[in-house]
């Protein structure tokens, strides 16, 4: 192993030595049934773990949540206009606590065919794109406002600030708190 030279999660390598150079490498490892796709997980966890190498590189330290604190990006080029329409729907009322279950009754679908058509077209759940759409809204308010955790936990549709602050940190890779001192926008 090169002096510099670093083994980082995924089968990646990255070295650094010189500051005008970085490299990272990717050894794929077959997956059980023989294949060497790396699928979406695979792809996304890709993404996490060059995204830290650059970090590490350009802060010359270990950065802990490489992509995390990035915007959630939305499937909307599915082509299943039904989903299109419930998606919208679902950004406009994410707050409402039972917003999964009014867009299914809207959908007109059954509940097992909505469930299916939307992780299908989104790659998300339901719950998991409506988390997803809370936490947005989280961070838009911790970013402009003066509210407190409690407050914005409440207005995004959680009832349970305590369970909202570990969602919010497993989705961002950061408390609420944490997340307002590093990108609140000064007045």
């Amino acid at each position: 192993m090169v002096k510099n030279e670093a083994f980082l999660p995924g089968g990646l390598r990255g070295m650094a030595g010189d500051p005008k150079i970085f490299y990272v490498s990717l050894v794929v490892v077959p997956e059980v049934d023989g294949s060497a796709l790396l699928g979406l997980h695979g792809a996304l966890q890709l993404l996490d773990t060059l995204a830290a190498c650059l970090c590490a590189f350009m802060s010359r330290r270990c950065c802990p949540t490489p992509l995390q604190t990035i915007a959630f990006q939305e499937n909307i080029d599915h082509g299943d206009r039904l989903i299109a329409s419930t998606q919208d729907w679902l950004k406009a009322n994410s707050h409402e606590p039972d917003a999964i279950e009014k867009a299914v009754t809207l959908s007109g679908l059954a509940a097992r065919t909505f469930y299916r058509r939307f992780s299908q077209a989104t790659d998300l759940s339901p719950i998991h794109y409506v988390q997803h759409l809370r936490v947005e809204k989280a961070k838009q308010a911790l970013e402009l406002g003066t509210a407190t955790v409690e407050q914005i936990s409440w207005q995004v549709g959680y009832e349970d600030p305590a369970s909202f602050r570990r969602l919010f940190k497993r989705l961002t890779g950061m408390t609420p708190s944490a997340y307002r001192r590093k990108f609140k926008i000064s007045q």
